[in-house]
């Protein structure tokens, strides 16, 4: 069912790009938290088993864990909003917005046109902070 849900998600997200670029980095396969990324518009996206608040508290982590200086965090019902700063000082804007009551989409973007290098190192230390969803083999 959760795969289900992260296809008709990335297929949505591929709809809504109007042509843009859309790269699935990684398989889907398994439940939302082992379907890789998707890169939209230098915007990175990936949805995981977790509800709101604990997404987001591993983002916040997940910033403090990569040494970036945290300027912002707002949290309310409707999703969390994260920014921050880069050692090289590239702004990090990332989002956590509830898809049901127990899973998230994390958007993150780095810079003004995006980095997939320093995404993939948020979505990593992220995923550090994140119980791992029924049946992923741990690494």
């Amino acid at each position: 069912m959760m795969r289900k849900l992260v296809v008709g998600t990335l297929l949505v997200i591929a709809l809504a790009s109007g042509g843009c670029e859309l790269f699935v980095a990684g398989a889907a396969a398994g439940a939302a938290g082992a379907a890789g990324v998707a890169y939209v518009r230098g915007e990175g996206r990936k949805a995981y088993d977790a509800d709101l608040e604990t997404a987001f508290d591993a983002a916040v982590k997940a910033v403090r864990d990569l040494s970036f200086q945290l300027h912002k965090r707002v949290l309310d019902r409707s999703g969390g909003e994260i920014t921050a700063r880069t050692a090289l000082d590239d702004s990090v804007q990332i989002q956590v917005l509830p898809v049901t009551r127990n899973a998230t989409e994390v958007r993150v973007r780095v810079g003004t046109f995006g980095d997939k290098r320093v995404t993939s190192m948020i979505f990593e230390a992220l995923e550090k902070r994140l119980p791992k969803p029924a049946g992923t083999p741990a690494k």
